[in-house]
């Protein structure tokens, strides 16, 4: 067996399909058939820390050290992170990164391994655009009192190519789009007037400059690109040449230009970019329409999505950083879920393992997690690294709260003067320059917004003003939908049962959690009430929303979470976790806590339920108290409550009727009080009239007994007792 390759002294694992295809593109490319123009193109995309760079670095080692390759291959290998660190160029956002100085830093790296004499030809070429600038704003510079060209001077050289390269309005055409193109560089002229300046400009450079530098002047990145290739390709006659460009995403702005590079520079040259950005595939951002690889490279094209490691990878890596330390099947489970198959946070988490880390505290699944918030940190670091304006790092920060909510995120991200604000405009926008966007969901990738989301969970991260200001926007959202459900449907039990609107419920109590544990508390204690009577799914979701912030709460709030769990727990109504948890509840009725629209109903919910803990107890006289008292707070027209107190009260009746257990019937008031106002809620229910006539026929009131009876076997014709009883 063969041994595992490192990587800078670190055990490299998987990717197996990726290097057999890398050797095999090495091997066709070292007996160059003579008819092949392209280059091979190895392009390596995926979500920041997911071993890109790593896989790069693995495919260089092997063109550099593994027979046959060995010694055949020059290489070149330019980190633009790094590259920005150095060059002013690239240190001004990457939306204005330009060609010339993507193209010049390649240039520059190619000159420090003295490998300048190649590229005569792109230095003549840069040469003559200095001189071609030169020309252009002499010819550009006043002529007179009346100078035509005025109102152009101010937009630069870079703006009237642009204007000349766009095509000469045709017949009927006034100009609209010639105008469009100047009033975006500040030059505010009629579509009449702009194509006028067109035809000046054009005519003037003409004249001043030859047929060469006119061109040169219109597609100056055309030809530096091809100079730059053909330069590259001299290099290449020699020894064949790997080039590798890491962190692609800072200048992918120009890929356009290097793509030219790449052509020119032939089928001797092997190319690996590593980014973030999918460059197969073309698609939309917006109203820019990007080409994809895959339709300029019709062969020698081959794309890497960077996928997690499986769990396997993960036991082998951990299982080298600390071999005398194996972990169980759980443990296991424990750290891939921590680290998603992420390679930059596996890596992390082994040598955590290593020095002595449970697996819960690299999970995060103790309330002090330090290793965990560490594993967080790094792995959001890096894929905030290239997120340079604090604007950009906020809205990844939204896109991963709303979750896909346009309106939630609409909420967050609009700024205050909102006239005009383009919310699919800036997710095109931030899916062009950020591969975890995605546009069409408007949501982060899963493993980003995993990371985000724990991150921003931190004390710090949310009483960073900002974090609040997104949240409390959302929570503002939140209630005006609510609001808008609310209207139409004005009953509790109704909106517990519309699923709008506890979904919207659960997101508000979330959120609320985000902006202080009060906030989240007050929200989520009268819907819990009304979800313990009404809705089951509404309850699981408030629940799940206190799990997820247990490590973040007080002691206090932790406390209050599981006794609420406890009340999941009705399977068992002796539970102590039962009595528990509405005591909690009526703790915080108490505080006021459960005022408001509805406070009444919610207490008859409170009364209901303890009731029926009373009465499963057998504490017959207390439990009445209860439903008394619930009845009292039923809410007009309401109908699933009054049908519950129903049910509790019929379950009273048995016990007053057959006290004990007793096989007879004993002479009830308080059940032949009861059972009519049962019958009127439960009127379908057989047994319930059965009951009405045993009470009745103990209290001596044959008539009305036998009317219930019958009204027992009308319904159910087979209950044998009571058409026994009635014959």
């Amino acid at each position: 067996m063969d041994p595992i390759p490192t990587v800078d002294d670190r055990l490299f694992l998987g990717r197996v399909e990726e290097q057999k295809q890398f050797r095999a593109a090495l091997t066709e490319v070292l007996a160059q058939p003579n008819q092949e123009e392209l280059p091979y193109i190895f392009l390596l995309y995926g979500l920041g820390g997911m071993g890109k760079t790593t896989l790069a670095k693995r495919l260089r080692d092997i063109a550099r050290l593994e027979p046959p390759y060995e010694g055949d291959f020059q290489e070149l290998w330019i980190d633009w992170e790094e590259e920005a660190r150095l060059s002013p160029a690239l240190q001004v956002g990457r939306e204005h990164v330009s060609a010339e100085s993507v193209l010049g830093l390649i240039h520059a790296a190619a000159v420090r391994r003295d490998w300048g004499r190649h590229f005569g030809d792109y230095q003549r070429v840069v040469k003559a655009r200095a001189e071609v600038d030169r020309e252009v704003a002499k010819a550009l510079a006043g002529s007179g009192e009346r100078d035509e060209l005025e109102p152009l001077r101010a937009a630069g050289a870079t703006v009237i190519a642009k204007l000349l390269r766009t095509a000469a309005p045709a017949i009927g055409d006034p100009g609209e789009k010639l105008a469009e193109e100047l009033v975006k560089a500040g030059v505010k002229v009629g579509a009449e007037q702009a194509a006028r300046l067109r035809v000046a400009a054009e005519t003037r450079l003409r004249a001043r400059l030859d047929v060469k530098q006119y061109q040169l002047f219109l597609e100056p990145h055309e030809q530096l690109a091809r100079a730059l290739g053909e330069g590259l390709k001299r290099l290449a006659g020699g020894r064949r040449l790997l080039i590798v460009l890491d962190t692609y995403e800072i200048v992918d702005r120009a890929d356009r230009w290097l793509r030219v590079v790449m052509r020119a520079a032939g089928p001797r040259v092997v190319w690996i970019v590593s980014g973030r950005s999918n460059l197969r595939d073309s698609r939309q951002f917006g109203a820019e329409y990007f080409r994809g690889y895959a339709d300029e490279f019709p062969r020698r094209l081959v794309a890497y999505n960077m996928a997690q490691l499986a769990a396997d990878y993960v036991r082998q890596y951990f299982a080298d950083a600390a071999p005398e330390r194996p972990m169980d099947e759980n443990e296991l489970a424990a750290l891939t879920r921590a680290t998603r198959g992420i390679p930059l946070a596996v890596r992390l988490a082994a040598e955590m393992w290593r020095d002595g880390a449970s697996a819960e505290a690299i999970g995060g699944e103790i309330d002090d997690a330090t290793p965990h918030r560490e594993i967080v940190r790094l792995v959001t670091d890096r894929y905030l690294m290239h997120a340079v304006a604090p604007e950009d790092r906020l809205a990844l920060f939204a896109l991963a709260l709303a979750a896909g909510d346009l309106e939630e995120l609409h909420a967050m991200l609009q700024p205050e003067d909102a006239a005009g604000y383009d919310l699919n405009a800036h997710l095109r926008r931030l899916e062009r320059d950020y591969s975890s966007v995605h546009a069409d969901t408007a949501r982060l990738h899963d493993e980003p917004a995993h990371f985000f989301l724990e991150r921003l969970r931190t004390e710090q991260q949310r009483s960073d003003e900002a974090i609040r200001r997104l949240n409390q926007r959302d929570a503002e959202a939140l209630r005006a939908r609510l609001a808008r459900h609310e209207r139409q449907l004005p009953r509790i039990e109704d909106r517990c049962t519309d699923d709008d609107w506890v979904r919207d419920a659960v997101r508000l109590a979330d959120r609320l959690f985000w902006i202080a544990e009060e906030q989240g508390w007050r929200w989520l204690a009268p819907r819990y009430v009304e979800a313990l009577a009404y809705s089951r799914e509404l309850r699981q979701g408030l629940q799940q929303a206190t799990d997820s912030w247990q490590r973040q709460m007080t002691a206090k709030g932790r406390k209050r979470a599981r006794a609420l769990a406890g009340l999941d727990r009705w399977y068992s109504l002796f539970d102590e976790d039962v009595a528990a948890g509405l005591a909690e509840l009526e703790q915080l009725d108490r505080l006021g806590w459960l005022a408001g629209e509805g406070e009444a109903e919610r207490r008859a919910i409170l009364e209901l339920n303890r009731g029926r803990v009373l009465l499963r107890a057998r504490q017959i006289e207390p439990a009445l108290a209860r439903f008394e008292a619930a009845e009292r707070g039923l809410p007009a027209g309401g109908e699933a409550l009054q049908e519950q107190l129903g049910e509790a009260l019929y379950e009273l009746s048995g016990e007053l009727l057959w006290p004990a257990g007793q096989r007879y019937a004993v002479a009830s008031p308080q059940a032949a009080q009861i059972l009519p106002k049962v019958v009127d809620w439960l009127p379908e229910k057989s047994d319930a009239w059965y009951r009405l006539g045993v009470a009745l026929k103990q209290a001596g009131r044959l008539e009305e007994a036998l009317a219930a009876y019958q009204r027992a076997s009308d319904l159910d014709p087979k209950d044998a007792i009571a058409h026994g009883m009635y014959s």
